[in-house]
């Protein structure tokens, strides 16, 4: 399922952002002076995040987390979450904004899968080792609520962590994802 996702619109779309009472935005001022300054402005709308600067408006978030907040599902992204329930979101959201989904171009993208296990996650992720590629970067540690394991190149990383930790749930719980992180992989991706 898609997860997070960071995209870019064009610029042309400023005005009506600017002016949709659904986004919280602030802006920014100069301290000592008390100048306000044009850019960057940052807004949010239900977990999604908006950055309008000086040429390009930047659009993030958790498109599951998203889903489940207009369902009334609370803050979370532990439940199932459909590839109709990702065009649901995209379609709600681009409702609200004002604006055309062929316009938006991805930037970054994370695929998340759940998946219930029999034994203690943190167990099993704590002798988890994949030999993802060479010039991965491999994190391995314990944290407050779980054990996460990550992999890192310069264009994603798979990282795999106790969801179920992380929202105290009465069962093992073992996220994975696979986040892209430049236009480029996630197009040549889609090509193959």
């Amino acid at each position: 399922m898609v997860d997070f996702f960071k995209a870019a619109i064009p610029k042309t779309y400023e005005h009506q952002l600017l002016n949709n009472p659904c986004i919280t935005l602030q802006g920014q001022h100069n301290y000592h002076t008390g100048e306000v300054l044009n850019y960057p402005i940052k807004g949010n709308y239900k977990n999604i995040e908006f950055e309008i600067k000086e040429r390009k408006i930047i659009i993030s978030g958790s498109l599951h987390i998203f889903y489940n907040i207009i369902q009334g599902k609370g803050w979370q992204n532990f439940n199932d979450f459909s590839f109709k329930n990702v065009i649901q979101s995209i379609d709600t959201l681009c409702k609200v904004l004002q604006i055309e989904p062929k316009e938006m171009k991805i930037e970054n993208l994370e695929i998340g899968v759940n998946v219930k296990l029999k034994t203690n996650v943190s167990d099993a992720l704590s002798m988890l080792f994949i030999d993802w590629d060479t010039r991965s970067k491999f994190v391995n540690k314990v944290y407050k609520t779980g054990h996460l394991v990550e992999y890192k190149t310069v264009d994603r990383y798979a990282k795999f962590y106790d969801k179920g930790g992380q929202h105290t749930l009465p069962f093992h719980l073992l996220r994975y994802e696979l986040k892209y992180m430049r236009n480029e992989t996630i197009v040549k991706k889609a090509q193959n």
